[in-house]
């Protein structure tokens, strides 16, 4: 039981790596309950749990589960944040976790493959997850159910890449962009394959003053959860978040290698949304089954117009990378960058950049690498 910064203060260091910690059952009247990592260079935390954690009753109560800020990048990756509760009416605390500052900073922020469940604010104004002054903020993969709060997430000033995530039973509004334009910057969010209770309407973009990009493949149904299971947040046979999910994901963007199940998380280059795998997803083929002997690529139709569908056979697991070039040797599109397990796969090329704009007409060249070596290359043609 702390008075003020909980269990965990690591604060000015060049670089801090949480793995495989839990942070349970702790208890602060101000600030901190669990994790206080300020001004800190870079952070990661990874496999973690936060859990149970409460902070409140004093004046600077800011968050249950983690406070951090950094003036790098910070990864929150595999991790479960679950029944932290914070007692406030501050607009600026968090229950699960807050990170940022009062001034913009240059690095990236990623939450990718976390579970947020049961966070309670019992003040007025709080928030799940707040998260401000990044550039860049990517949430990827992650499921957030049966939180209590005003908003779920408080996103500030940056650019927010928002794919295949899970939003449910949480509040009115899951999603706030604020209007911080006497302030000289707005916020803008690309939602694209995620099932968020309420649609594009659970986002309050306050005044209008923000851009939401509502990006193809998201819906608004019930996931279908295994609430009887191992996982109770794990999805059940027939679920509308099985195989839903993209890997045409931002560039840059790493997924892990295992969800929080510990299954692998891309399964015959498919992915399913929310922070767990359906291990049984696929559809497979008759030829699936052959045992593959060598690693190649192909596309079809070839040329194409507006897309081709790229075949990627691997004969050994690991670190996939699969991009598009163009004649002059320039990359053009980051289609997969990640690590899959061997099989069979099929993804579709629409013809876009990483920026998604359309290319030209062309000669382009599909070039696969696996675990930092090339393996082929294969020539592809747009027509117009």
């Amino acid at each position: 039981i702390g008075t003020e910064h909980g269990t965990v203060l690591l604060n000015n260091l060049s670089k801090v790596e949480l793995i495989n910690i839990e942070i349970l059952n702790n208890s602060s009247i101000d600030v901190v309950a669990g994790m206080y990592l300020p001004d800190c260079d870079s952070i990661s935390v990874i496999g973690c749990v936060i859990k149970n954690n409460h902070a409140g009753g004093g004046m600077s109560s800011f968050c249950a589960g983690i406070q951090a800020s950094s003036t790098g990048d910070i990864l929150i990756e595999n991790t479960v944040f679950s029944g932290n509760t914070i007692n406030t009416n501050d607009s600026s605390n968090a229950s699960a976790l807050s990170l940022g500052g009062f001034n913009s900073i240059s690095g990236k922020f990623t939450i990718s493959n976390c579970l947020f469940d049961n966070n309670q604010c019992l003040g007025t104004t709080d928030k799940t997850v707040l998260l401000a002054c990044y550039d860049d903020i990517e949430i990827i993969n992650s499921t957030f159910i049966d939180n209590t709060s005003e908003y779920t997430l408080s996103l500030i000033r940056n650019h927010i890449d928002f794919y295949n995530n899970i939003l449910r039973n949480n509040c009115n509004y899951e999603i706030i962009l604020s209007d911080h334009t006497p302030w000289g910057y707005t916020s803008e969010i690309d939602v694209s394959h995620c099932n968020i209770q309420g649609g594009q309407n659970a986002i309050y973009n306050q005044n209008n003053a923000n851009i939401i990009n509502w990006m193809e493949g998201n819906i608004d149904e019930d996931p279908m959860f295994d609430s009887l299971g191992t996982y109770p947040l794990a999805l059940l046979e027939g679920s509308p978040c099985i195989d839903a999910g993209t890997l045409d994901l931002p560039s840059g963007i790493e997924l892990p290698e295992f969800d929080l199940a510990g299954n692998p998380r891309i399964v015959n280059g498919i992915i399913d949304m929310g922070a767990y795998e359906y291990q049984d997803s696929v559809s497979v083929k008759e030829d699936i089954f052959k045992p593959i002997t060598q690693t190649k690529i192909s596309s079809y139709p070839n040329p194409f117009n507006p897309t081709t569908t790229i075949k990627l056979d691997l004969a050994e697991s690991g670190i996939i990378e699969l991009i598009i070039y163009n004649i002059k040797g320039q990359k053009i599109k980051t289609l997969i960058d990640a690590y899959s397990a061997k099989g069979h796969f099929e993804l579709i090329w629409r013809g876009t950049d990483d920026n998604g704009n359309k290319v030209a007409t062309g000669n382009y060249f599909i070039k696969l690498e696996v675990n930092g070596e090339e393996e082929t290359v294969k020539k592809c043609v747009l027509l117009k």
